[in-house]
């Protein structure tokens, strides 16, 4: 709840710092607490490059705070004990999935080499990061049994839904603000209020629900419902401030995406042996991350390709010179370009943001009625009341890594009897 309340803060904030200072003062707060161009932040520069001040405190916070048993690993040993090949072949593949569709459409064609290579070498390297977990890595760092179970397997499904339809209401919502409505940037962090905050209520309204029923699985599916119901209604949000519509709407998705913040790692983790609750959480957090950048990217192109095939009316609008600006990888930085015309060409313009807006909002339904039809595969397991100590660290590792070979030595044995 506290993250969902700070995403909420951080348009209105953003917006503020945009209008009354620069933008950049939104790197300055997370990055540095002073420009370098003063002498106060020449100083802070000095002493302290690395050290930000939301991450510094939080840094301090958990260093006084948090005690939580864990063993004393040797450096030399945890980092030999990194995967570094799955790190860096995971790492790569997303990298190019993530360029390949970034750059279609908008920087090269869809059929260029550039665009084929990046997508199809994404996929190699994806296969080969799938060998070193099975093959290569000592402690793998996705282990692939978590994928031998259905469950498991539409759980995290579930997470990547999730994920894209949460990134895309949070980053397109203020842009449909911005785009169709004309809103500065301000207050399209203020209009996006209404979805932060129902799904900061629900996210704590759900933890209450699973604490006192223990049922993780209601609130997968209900929230799905409504994240399916309110991703489908933002297709018919006016051309015209309503708000009625603007701000149910939002309430409505807001739920559903609320609901579905923490249950699908409550079900991934009560599905695998306590011992593996690191790697199934680890497994969440990269789904849920990839999810983000591929819901930014994915949107974009949409987004970008629907205005590139708008140019020919744009031009005969606005001329060449300004058409430019609104189509491929330009449209999104040069938003505002739309206030400095005439009201007749700003209505035309608009109109056509309102299209390029709603093949966004299709793809934000297809993938939560994805992540809905995912969530019917989740089993409801009776959760566990009393806590069980898991030894961690190398030495657990290597413990329940013998005794997995032994296992498959003795299963090997037994079928050569046969």
């Amino acid at each position: 709840m506290v993250w969902a309340v700070a995403a909420a803060l951080g348009p209105v904030v953003g917006g503020a710092l945009t209008n009354n200072v620069s933008w950049r003062w939104c790197f300055y707060l997370n990055c540095k607490p002073w420009p370098p161009n003063t002498p106060l932040g020449r100083a802070w520069l000095t002493v302290a490059k690395t050290i930000v001040p939301v991450t510094g405190a939080a840094s301090v916070i958990i260093a006084l705070t948090l005690r939580i048993h864990t063993p004393k690993t040797p450096l030399i040993a945890g980092i030999k004990a990194v995967d570094w090949m799955g790190s860096l072949t995971i790492a790569g593949s997303t990298i190019m999935l993530l360029l390949g569709l970034q750059l279609g459409g908008a920087f090269y064609p869809w059929d260029s080499a550039t665009v084929i290579c990046l997508l199809v070498f994404s996929i190699v390297t994806l296969g080969v990061f799938v060998v070193v977990e099975w093959r290569v890595a000592r402690y793998p760092i996705l282990p692939l049994h978590l994928f031998a179970n259905i469950a498991n397997v539409a759980t995290l499904l579930v997470v990547f839904c999730h994920g894209i339809v949460f990134t895309q209401g949070a980053y397109f919502l203020p842009m449909y603000f911005q785009s169709v409505l004309g809103a500065p940037a301000l207050l399209s962090g203020v209009w996006l209020l209404p979805f932060a905050v129902s799904l900061s209520l629900m996210s704590m309204v759900t933890g209450i629900y699973i604490k006192v029923t223990g049922r993780y699985l209601d609130p997968i599916r209900l929230g799905f419902v409504l994240t399916v119901l309110g991703s489908g209604l933002w297709y018919i949000l006016p051309r015209t401030t309503s708000w009625a519509k603007i701000i149910i709407f939002q309430i409505i998705t807001g739920i559903g995406v609320g609901a579905n913040f923490q249950p699908p790692l409550i079900a991934l983790q009560s599905n695998v042996p306590a011992q593996n609750n690191a790697s199934a959480t680890a497994a969440f957090s990269l789904m849920r991350n990839v999810a983000s950048a591929v819901a930014v990217v994915t949107g974009s192109v949409a987004f970008s390709n629907r205005m590139s095939a708008q140019q020919d009316m744009l031009r005969s609008v606005v001329g060449d010179a300004v058409a430019g600006l609104l189509s491929g990888d330009k449209v999104q930085g040069n938003l505002f370009v739309v206030n400095t015309l005439d009201e007749s060409q700003q209505r035309i313009i608009r109109d056509a943001f309102f299209r390029a807006m709603r093949d966004v909002w299709v793809e934000t339904v297809c993938f939560a009625a994805a992540g809905l039809l995912a969530c019917l595969l989740i089993p409801n397991k009776k959760l566990d009341k009393q806590h069980v100590e898991v030894k961690t660290g190398l030495e657990g590792e290597e413990a329940r890594r013998k005794i997995a070979e032994e296992r498959k030595m003795k299963k090997e044995k037994g079928e050569s009897k046969v």
